[in-house]
């Protein structure tokens, strides 16, 4: 899949969330700020499935039909993680 509708800028969002994911590791915050990080993380996540689908669908990648298939099944793996 080609892409690039977005300069393909959401893989910006895939290093946040590795950064974030390393602040876990590292860091020994309260519960609390583990708990909005943890958070942020899949909020993060589910934006990055959502700019990739449409990428993918406005460069013409996938018709309609694809984009909410792959789109559901994308979220339906998060959600299961």
């Amino acid at each position: 899949m080609s892409g690039g509708t977005f300069d393909y800028k959401q893989y910006a969002i895939i290093e946040i969330i590795e950064k974030l994911e390393q602040v876990l590791e590292e860091q020994d915050d309260s519960e609390n700020v583990q708990m909005i990080i943890r958070e942020a993380i899949h909020a993060l996540k589910r934006a990055h499935i959502f700019a990739q689908r449409i990428d993918w669908y406005l460069a013409a990648d996938y018709e309609a039909e694809s984009l909410y298939k792959r789109l559901a099944e994308d979220l339906a793996e998060l959600e299961n993680l």
